[in-house]
């Protein structure tokens, strides 16, 4: 979808800018600072994940199809075997 009231965007001279992870001035900037706090957040389990579970190879088409209909929330994982 497009941008919607760029007339008044204009009109009261709102800068619109967007980034890229990957520009000098943001992600690398950062990224020392975030690899600290998120290995301690994950050490101290203040940060968890959802992880979505395919159950077996015969299973692997119902979930990728699962992505794209929305019946999965978080990664997507495909268990095959246990080691």
């Amino acid at each position: 979808y497009g941008v919607r009231n760029l007339r008044s965007l204009l009109v009261n001279r709102v800068l619109l800018r967007g980034f890229i992870v990957s520009d000098k001035d943001f992600g690398p900037k950062h990224y020392k600072e975030h690899q600290e706090k998120l290995s301690q957040w994950i050490a101290d389990g203040s940060v968890t994940f959802k992880i979505h579970v395919t159950e077996g190879i015969d299973n692997a088409a119902k979930g990728l199809v699962g992505i794209f209909k929305g019946e999965n929330f978080g990664k997507a994982v495909l268990h095959i075997k246990d080691e």
